[in-house]
């Protein structure tokens, strides 16, 4: 319903309308999909598979790029009209899952509600370590890449090309369940904070266009990575069966914790590129020390 508001939509109301629309189906859709992919899966493979699931979407948005550029880039209405259809494909596409029947809902008594409680108070040092990684490396790797080409100096005209590029680089999180065979989960998410740390204070050294692109590609392999062993992390925590409701509550305490973060981005980069970097690099630090201190207690 909100693509196709977004096809007809013709001002600031009707824009409006389909943002509330979306958000709506969003909040509904919240925990609700990675629950039923975890619990359609044998659990050892749940962070493999996050990864794949993440990979075949960073690919059906290279080849949506691809598809905008060469048949829509000259008719937005079209392009929305596709959208709107590609949509729908997807809403009929879910008529063919298969139900899980394992967790069937029961009425909740007042003990599993405390446990959710608990649950979530447990788990508030991983979703806070979370989101000072994932919303660095977001904001750096979605926002700020074109003031770091701007800064050595690519072209705009190249700008589409090296998204392209780096969301190809992506792809590599479809390895996940390769790298995990070698590594636990917890000792992963300590690399990928370092690796992150270390992209990050290589793009404020970084003169030329080719040290630019390959951090913030590096930044962007992180964040992919990070989401599918936090999404199997999270799921593997809970034990109730009410796990659509507590995944969605992760999400919206790390959609709180976002407001925070991109704030004092904000503030940061109004005082130049390299303050927002260091910002990066505090926040990077801080999440790598809460994320060794949430293993530690578990």
């Amino acid at each position: 319903m909100s693509k196709i508001v977004f096809w007809k939509a013709n001002g600031f109301c009707s824009f409006l309308l389909e943002r509330v629309l979306l958000a709506f189906a969003l909040a509904g859709l919240s925990g609700c999909d990675n629950a039923l992919i975890y619990l359609s899966l044998d659990k050892k493979e749940s962070a493999g598979v996050f990864g794949k699931v993440s990979m075949f979407g960073t690919f059906g948005m290279c080849v949506a790029s691809i598809v905008f550029t060469l048949f829509f880039s000259a008719n937005f209405k079209a392009a929305a009209l596709a959208t709107a259809i590609a949509y729908f494909a997807a809403f009929l596409i879910t008529f063919f899952l298969i139900d899980i029947r394992e967790e069937e809902k029961q009425k909740a008594s007042i003990r599993e509600y405390l446990s959710v409680i608990h649950l979530v108070i447990h788990m508030l040092p991983l979703l806070l370590a979370s989101v000072l990684l994932t919303e660095t490396t977001h904001i750096l790797t979605t926002f700020y890449n074109q003031l770091q080409y701007t800064r050595v100096g690519i072209p705009v005209s190249m700008y589409g090309i090296l998204y392209l590029v780096i969301q190809f680089v992506s792809l590599s999180t479809g390895l996940l369940d390769n790298i995990l065979l070698y590594i636990r989960k917890e000792k992963l998410g300590i690399v990928l904070f370092c690796v992150a740390l270390c992209s990050v204070i290589g793009l404020v050294f970084a003169t030329t266009w080719f040290i630019s692109v390959l951090w913030i590609a590096v930044l962007m392999c992180v964040e992919t990575m990070y989401f599918s062993i936090l999404n199997a992390m999270e799921n593997e925590a809970i034990e109730n069966t009410h796990r659509a409701t507590t995944l969605s509550i992760f999400s919206l305490v790390t959609n709180l914790c976002t407001c925070f973060t991109d704030v004092a981005f904000g503030y940061a980069v109004q005082h130049s590129l390299l303050c927002a970097y260091g910002l990066a690099c505090v926040f990077v630090i801080c999440g790598l020390l809460v994320f060794i201190k949430w293993i530690k207690l578990s």
